[in-house]
């Protein structure tokens, strides 16, 4: 048996790096060192808000943590998926035209094209004392978007964070209300509106 010749070994080695570099350099790069953008609740309770007239709302939180070694440039964060649980129990697809920008946090900023280095919030959504709908935090609300939900609902919302050169995973939360207000936030979180995160394949009628 002949001694296996290890510099012919690693010249072939060698020469075939050089080739997928050269064909799929650009997708290796941003592979090992681009962004790498992971969508989470930011927290486990709702932050509890008064606003300017009096009423106090309950708002949830996304962040967006980048995981990867350069800049997420130009990041929105998008609903691109609802489904609202039926009266049999399973889950059925809402129609979405197109995806829904959700809003950057703090909203007075205005901010739309976000630059993530390490990690953002952005709002998932709110409940206002004595209003009848848990709403979506979109940046624009078109006429048909039924993201929403009233006493006794339950939704599942996917959302991605898509960016000039980086897509998020789809990340899924499930959002479910029994209609009841207290400003008691861990009660609230506990046993009146639940936001939690949702896995699709857990979900048999996604």
């Amino acid at each position: 048996m002949s001694t296996p010749n290890w510099a012919e070994i690693l010249e072939a080695i060698g020469s075939l790096v050089v080739a997928v570099l050269a064909i799929w350099g650009d997708q290796v790069r941003a592979w090992l060192f681009g962004p790498k953008l992971e969508l989470s609740l930011a927290h486990d309770v709702p932050d509890l808000t008064n606003r300017n007239d009096g009423k106090k709302a309950l708002f949830y939180h996304l962040r967006i943590t980048n995981h990867g070694h350069t800049l997420a440039e130009a990041v929105t964060v998008r609903c691109t998926s609802i489904w609202r649980k039926a009266a049999d129990g399973k889950y059925r697809s809402e129609q979405l035209l197109y995806p829904v920008l959700l809003r950057w946090t703090p909203a007075e900023l205005g901010r739309v094209l976000v630059s993530v280095r390490t990690s953002d919030v952005c709002d998932l959504g709110s409940l206002v004392e004595n209003e009848a709908r848990f709403e979506i935090a979109a940046l624009v609300r078109p006429n048909n978007f039924r993201g929403s939900v009233a006493g006794n609902e339950s939704i599942v919302v996917g959302i991605e964070a898509i960016g000039k050169n980086v897509t998020s995973k789809p990340y899924f939360v499930e959002i479910s209300w029994d209609g009841v207000w207290s400003p008691n936030i861990n009660e609230m979180a506990a046993q009146h509106l639940v936001v939690r995160p949702a896995n699709r394949r857990d979900i048999a009628s996604l």
